[in-house]
């Protein structure tokens, strides 16, 4: 986005969607949908001095389920009850993301 000189400096830059209303500002803006479905994404840019200019784009967002990761025990070990286990330190060993496909 540039405004009418071709400069970016004192853009101001909104991410709106319709269905989850403010997502982000700045030029470069990443967003999360808690909710699968369509969705128009509108990004809106006001210059220094009001002018504004906005574009839409539709898209579907697909809801993937968690991928489950086992870390230990290993395949083909023994584990016995009571036999303590180690864990990961974060939860990346379960991770969901949402995938994002144009709206047909």
């Amino acid at each position: 986005m540039k405004d009418a000189r071709g400069r970016t400096d004192g853009l101001r830059v909104v991410w709106v969607s319709d269905v989850d209303g403010n997502l982000a500002s700045g030029m470069n803006s990443a967003a999360s949908f808690l909710t699968p479905g369509p969705r128009v994404i509108t990004v809106i840019a006001t210059d220094q001095y009001g002018a504004t200019s906005r574009k839409s784009v539709k898209f579907t967002a697909y809801a993937t389920p968690p991928v489950a990761t086992i870390f230990s025990p290993a395949g083909g070990q023994t584990f016995y009850r009571n036999q303590p286990s180690q864990r990961p330190s974060t939860c990346a060993s379960m991770a969901r993301t949402t995938g994002v496909r144009p709206a047909s």
